[in-house]
């Protein structure tokens, strides 16, 4: 595990990554589409919406500022990482996974409110047949496992990036891929977590 990230302040780190404050208005319609589905937990829309965008975004204080031609987020949920990362890099195309009927027409409306260009998939990821060529795959909240690592890595690029929002058990050992956990530490009182950053060899 690589040594912690740590980010003083939520609001200047958020501020570097979103200059023009486009984040402000995913929350707002976050919190509308909450109110008819419940998208993200009510302590999360109460408090922590900036809290889980910083730490969406917090890969990128190791990758950088990307450019990338096509993006797959899995298990979508409320638009977290997904809706964050697009706001604030420069993505051609993206494909959002999303099990749930209602959230994932609840995710569609927020991509068309915000410009986004995207396509929200229901269904599973699993049941799903992709093109591979993805530049990044991300996933948060859902377990990972050596048959699902697998499916992820044959369709990313070479090159290519897998984030996962999580720690990963170590056993998973890929000849064709590198990875690294980070942990890091936003703020006081400081959140606190970790990713683990594959990159397809």
């Amino acid at each position: 595990m690589s040594g912690p990230i740590q980010i003083d302040s939520v609001d200047q780190f958020l501020g570097e990554h979103d200059p023009d404050g486009k984040l402000g208005s995913y929350y707002s319609l976050l919190k509308k589409e909450n109110r008819k589905i419940n998208l993200v937990s009510r302590e999360t829309i109460d408090g922590n919406l900036t809290g889980i965008a910083a730490a969406s975004l917090m890969p990128f204080e190791v990758l950088g500022h990307l450019k990338i031609t096509r993006y797959l987020d899995i298990g979508s949920g409320g638009g977290f990482p997904a809706i964050p990362i697009l706001l604030t890099q420069v993505v051609e195309h993206a494909i959002l996974i999303e099990r749930r009927q209602k959230k994932a027409a609840a995710l569609n409306r927020m991509m068309v409110a915000l410009s986004i260009n995207a396509d929200v998939l229901p269904g599973s990821f699993e049941e799903l047949s992709l093109e591979a060529g993805f530049d990044l795959i991300t996933m948060r909240l859902v377990r990972l496992d050596r048959s699902l690592l697998d499916k992820i890595i044959d369709l990313l690029t070479p090159g290519g990036h897998f984030i996962h929002y999580s720690d990963v058990d170590k056993s998973h050992d890929e000849t064709n891929t590198a990875s690294i956990t980070y942990c890091y530490s936003i703020g006081k009182p400081a959140l606190v977590g970790s990713f683990t950053l594959f990159e397809k060899v």
